[in-house]
Order: structure tokens, then sequence, then C-alpha cells
């Protein structure tokens, strides 16, 4: 029994010590060849969308494009024209006052005199002249008068502390008036213009009742600039 145990436990030692040194085995597959990779498909690319088809251009349309042409170097001869007399405006334009009675000094161009007004309000003027050099009809122009007004302004007190006593105090005003001139206007524009001076302490004062004589109104200076026409004008 003794000799049976022995026998068995060198044989069980034996088997552990081999089994202990023993490498294990390790299965090494054979390289894949290239040619039996599977390869994907190529990612298909989206076909370009067709460009938009061309309508066609109509008749009226290049009729219409034509006109504009045109006119544009209508506006552009017109113009190039109109600058060429900036430094004398007044063979093209004509100025004058509407309402108050204004008239021109003979032989001082660009002067105009009144001798009495009541209210002070003036109404100019400004026109195209009928043989001007520069015959206006397609552009669109703003147009600037700088004006000076001399006059002599008379107050007369309405309170009860001074009634009757009067004042004359001489004043020179300076304005500018703009234009616009239009082929929808006939090339004629209206403004009203104010003697009144809102800085004189007299003219707010309700005591006092103004008015105006010897009126002389100078332009200083009178210059045109073009303006993008519109289909409008």
């Amino acid at each position: 029994m003794n000799v049976l145990y022995r026998a068995t436990s060198i044989s069980l030692a034996l088997f552990m010590a081999g089994c202990a040194t023993q490498e294990p085995q390790v299965t090494r597959l054979p390289p894949r060849n290239p040619a039996d990779v599977p390869r994907r498909p190529p990612v298909a690319t989206p076909a370009p969308a067709p460009a938009p088809a061309q309508q066609p251009v109509t008749e009226e349309e290049e009729e219409s494009k034509a006109r504009q042409s045109v006119q544009k170097q209508e506006v552009e001869d017109e113009t190039r024209r109109l600058m060429s007399y900036q430094k004398n405006l007044f063979q093209i334009f004509k100025l004058s006052e509407i309402q108050a009675g204004f008239k021109e000094r003979p032989n001082a161009l660009g002067v105009f005199e009144l001798k009495s007004s009541k209210n002070g309000k003036l109404r100019l003027m400004l026109t195209q002249l009928p043989g001007s050099p520069v015959h206006l009809s397609v552009g669109t122009y703003n147009v600037n008068v700088d004006v000076v007004i001399d006059y002599v302004e008379t107050l007369e007190c309405v309170a009860s502390t001074c009634e009757g006593k009067t004042q004359n105090v001489v004043r020179s005003v300076p304005r500018t008036v703009q234009f616009y001139m239009a082929p929808r206007l006939g090339y004629v524009h209206r403004k009203d213009v104010s003697l009144v001076d809102t800085k004189s302490v007299e003219a707010k004062n309700r005591n006092y009742r103004s008015s105006y004589s010897d009126l002389v109104m100078t332009v200083q200076r009178i210059s045109a600039s073009p303006l993008p026409t519109r289909q409008s004008d």
C-alpha cells in the first residue's frame, strides 16, 4: 500500500513538472494574399446638378436695356455740358421772386429790389431759360442759390407803454435756397423764404409789429450738382 502511494505521488510530481516546462503551442496563420482581400466598392460621386436653363431674352427686355443705355448716355452728356457752365449758371437758369414783388435791378445780374414789404415773406422760383445753351431734358439736379437779403426793419410798438413809437433796424440776412430741378417738374421749382431772423430779440417780442423796406436781394453764388435719375423723373 505504501509502495503504491509512493509511486502515485512520484508519477503526479513528474507530470506536473512536465506541464510547467512545456511551452504553449501558438497557431500562426499564413500571411494573407492582398489579392484575396475583398475590396470596398468606390464611393459614388454624386452627379453635378444640371445648370438652370437660361431663359431667352425677350424682345421687350432687349428694347428696355437699349433705352436705359441710351438714357444713361444722354444724362451723362447733358450733365457734362451743364457742368461746363458751373461758373455762369445764369445762362442756364432764371431766378425770380413771385410773391412779394421783387424786381430785377437793371444792369445788375442776380440783384433784386423791393421798396417795401409788410410780412417779409418771399417766394423764389427757379426755371430753365428758354434760350439756354444747355437744354435740360433728361437729367435731375440740385441747384443751390446763396443769397444775402439787406433791408430795413421798422419796429412799431403796439404795447400800451410805448404805443406808436417806432425804431428802424438795418439787417443783412444770408439764405441758402435749394431747388430740385427734374424733368417731371418741367425744370421749375418754387421755394418760400422768410426774412425773419429767429435770433432777433425784436422778432420774438410781441410788443412790436414789423414792416420791411429798402429790400435788396443779391445772389452770392449758384451751383448745380447731378442726382441719380429715377424712373419717375
